[in-house]
């Protein structure tokens, strides 16, 4: 369903190797926890990163992805959200599961002037109306940083939703 392709920008991205339909599961996404964030991890709950171990980490951002990530328990998925040709690089919002990027970078996902973030640096970075399109699209752990951030504005500590159960290891569904 997909595979790496060397890009001259980019260096290595994630492409369909057959045609992809609307709402159709393109991989789980899993792998170990680890203590810090990097390069290719995913904050699964606030301050817990995990690693994953598949072709994953080479799908792009895009400020106009055509894929979101579902946040299902025990599986996060990585799901067409429009019709995917095969050749097509696949992308998600990354400012949708990292409040604040390891790798800040400036975005080349080519979206309309008015979608594109110029640079990605995570969610925190956002602007109210940037967040606000992202309403309902934002892994757990963005939502226990917005839930923190709440408590702290009120004066009252909350304590964070918890998710206890965390998935091992990544694997491609077919």
């Amino acid at each position: 369903m997909m595979r790496v392709r060397a890009d001259d920008s980019k260096g290595r991205v994630l492409v369909a190797t057959r045609d992809i339909a609307v709402g159709e599961a393109v991989c789980r996404i899993k792998g170990p926890v680890v203590a810090n964030r990097g390069s290719h991890t995913i904050e699964r709950l606030r301050h817990v990163h995990i690693a994953p171990d598949s072709d994953f980490i080479y799908t792009s951002h895009s400020c106009d992805p055509n894929c979101e990530i579902e946040f299902g328990e025990p599986d996060w998925l990585l799901r067409a959200i429009r019709a995917i040709q095969s050749g097509d690089e696949l992308s998600f919002d990354y400012t949708t599961t990292e409040y604040v990027l390891f790798n800040p970078f400036h975005c080349s996902c080519a979206a309309a002037a008015e979608s594109c973030l110029g640079f990605v640096n995570g969610y925190k970075h956002l602007t109210a109306w940037q967040k606000e399109q992202r309403k309902g699209k934002v892994s757990p752990a963005i939502l226990q940083y917005i839930s923190a951030a709440a408590a702290t504005e009120s004066g009252k500590e909350k304590e964070p939703p918890q998710i206890l159960h965390l998935v091992g290891t990544s694997e491609i569904v077919s």
